[in-house]
């Protein structure tokens, strides 16, 4: 357009502008990322908890079975009411979480064979065979939501390893143990247990002496991994309650081999304290484990809490920084006057030195004073010609 200057636009604003857009989106990928990641982790604390949640009234339920079976099997009444009130606790923790443990079908099987039991326990070999059926279904709804919860598998913490390991897969072993055991040596009718019931004794006692060592170890290996320091004052006086109950039931001299008689008559009230204190010990270990998912779940909320406020703050600092980009002044405007008397007209200038700016007017301007020049530069030859 005549009288006017066209600035080309810069480069620099809009790369700034592309590069601003890439890290927005690159921080966005990380944070999504990380987001997902404690996501998927919060949740698998959350199932822990739950099948924690689950196991406190199912190992309780199988002590509760295995004082059941004792009586049967000796031909006592059996406190069928006690049964019923563990059966209604694992009843309501199952209606909270079964479903999302897939326990609900081995539950409501396990349910139908206790209720079948009680209400015809028999007594002698038969009790024992009934109610040692119920036992196996139990162990493997144990193992079931073990599995199901991840607790079986989990992999972050060597405290929460050794718990688990002692809480749901021998402390629970160790009450079926110990109650087949004492079990075993009531059908010998308080004679020294002989032949295969006698082998079977002796197993019994040395899996629950084998399994206490190992519980022993595992807890111990908990108490120097964790960062939780009441763990091990919560856990001592327990264990060494249940240590000494093993130690009557099955002391170390006597494991050495599994050939050694045994008094059948104090047998069945050992093995009722090693299931006791089994039992409490049990609980601890629950209260726990429930004490340190707790823990990091707390700590993995304040991770997503501060993953959040990144995000948050960084989409404010790109919108700024986009904002700023956006406002920012394209160049100088000058206005230079036409050749109208009254119009004027607005030409933009670039970044190049005033002396490099040439006006298309003032190149018009020179071509015609050029045309003057000649004209009069002829016109006076002319008039020196006649004038000669």
């Amino acid at each position: 357009m005549p009288g006017s200057l066209i600035r080309r636009p810069s480069a620099r604003p809009v790369a700034v502008t592309v590069l601003s857009l890439l890290m927005v989106m690159l921080f966005g990928a990380v944070v999504q990322r990380l987001w997902a990641d404690t996501g998927d982790h919060a949740e698998a604390l959350a199932n822990q908890m739950e099948g924690v949640a689950y196991l406190r009234p199912l190992v309780t339920l199988v002590d509760a079975v295995a004082d059941a079976q004792a009586a049967a099997v000796r031909g006592a009444p059996v406190d069928a009411a006690a049964v019923r009130a563990r059966v209604n606790e694992v009843d309501a923790v199952d209606r909270a979480n079964g479903t999302s443990l897939g326990a609900r079908q081995r539950w409501t099987d396990l349910r139908a064979r206790i209720e079948d039991v009680l209400n015809q326990p028999g007594t002698g070999p038969a009790a024992y065979r009934a109610f040692s059926d119920v036992q196996a279904l139990a162990a493997d709804l144990i193992h079931r939501v073990g599995d199901t919860s991840e607790l079986a598998s989990d992999p972050d913490s060597l405290d929460t390893y050794y718990l688990v390991d002692a809480g749901l897969l021998r402390l629970p072993q160790v009450l079926l143990s110990a109650s087949r055991a004492g079990d075993l040596a009531a059908l010998a009718g308080g004679r020294v247990p002989v032949g295969e019931d006698a082998a079977r004794v002796a197993v019994a006692r040395h899996d629950v002496a084998q399994l206490t060592a190992d519980v022993s170890t595992g807890l111990t290996k908990a108490i120097d991994a964790t960062g939780r320091s009441v763990l091990g004052a919560n856990i001592a006086g327990p264990l060494d309650t249940f240590r000494a109950a093993v130690d009557g039931f099955a002391p170390p001299v006597v494991i050495g081999t599994l050939a050694e008689p045994v008094d059948a008559r104090d047998l069945g009230s050992a093995a009722a304290r090693v299931r006791a204190a089994g039992l409490a010990l049990t609980s601890v270990v629950f209260d726990e484990l429930d004490a340190l998912i707790g823990d990091r779940s707390a700590e993995l909320a304040g991770e997503r809490r501060f993953v959040a406020g990144d995000a948050v703050a960084m989409l404010a600092a790109g919108l700024v920084l986009l904002w700023l980009i956006a406002t920012r002044p394209v160049g100088r405007r000058r206005r230079s006057t036409v050749d109208s008397q009254d119009a004027r007209m607005p030409a933009y200038v670039d970044a190049m030195e005033p002396r490099d700016v040439v006006d298309a007017r003032d190149l018009s301007a020179f071509e015609e004073l050029v045309h003057v020049g000649r004209a009069v530069q002829v016109r006076r030859r002319e008039v020196d010609d006649d004038a000669g």
